[in-house]
């Protein structure tokens, strides 16, 4: 596991076609296919040799950004943040620091507090930051999974924006100072 969010199940047997395993009690999705599964119950997943089989909670917030050698080897402009659809609240943290002096012994950080919360027909995304750390991004991309809904309206802090459909996910630009996005 990594954190309460994730789970990053490896495969340890050469030659394996398939994984048992059990997730934890609740909803989850496999991070590739974004298909639905529910924890408690004994699962067994197709592998192979080029994908690690990875699960997220629903209700996560699960940042993403360029695959990078070190740090700062690329400019971060926009944040993703992949948001999996879960009923009722859940709530993720992200920690952020320049990532290369101690900076952070003085309190040089930025603490992110995520709340999602949904229903059958809403989607509430709150975000609450405190910190010293200035991050590079202005704007977060988000990557909404599994949605049971069709949506009719996205605003954050109360102004409309424009959102598009990709694959199964719905991707809306909203500013990273938000307070709360709403998806309805």
């Amino acid at each position: 596991a990594v954190g309460d969010h994730m789970i990053v199940a490896p495969v340890l047997e050469a030659g394996a076609t398939s994984l048992q395993l059990q997730l934890p009690l609740g909803k989850w999705f496999d991070f590739w296919s974004n298909e639905k599964y529910t924890g408690r119950s004994d699962l067994h997943v197709p592998v192979d040799l080029d994908t690690v089989p990875i699960f997220i909670r629903a209700g996560a917030v699960i940042p993403m950004q360029p695959v990078m050698q070190y740090t700062h080897q690329k400019k971060v402009d926009l944040l993703s943040l992949k948001v999996y659809f879960g009923e009722g609240k859940i709530q993720s943290t992200l920690y952020e620091d320049a990532g290369e002096s101690y900076d952070y012994q003085q309190d040089i950080f930025r603490l992110k507090t995520f709340m999602v919360e949904g229903t059958e027909n809403i989607l509430r995304i709150s975000q609450q930051s405190e910190g010293k750390y200035s991050t590079d991004y202005q704007s977060y991309l988000l990557r909404i999974h599994a949605l049971p809904f069709t949506v009719q309206e996205i605003t954050a802090d109360g102004k409309p924006l424009t959102w598009k459909t990709v694959e199964d996910s719905i991707e809306v630009e909203v500013t990273a100072g938000f307070n709360q996005v709403m998806i309805r």
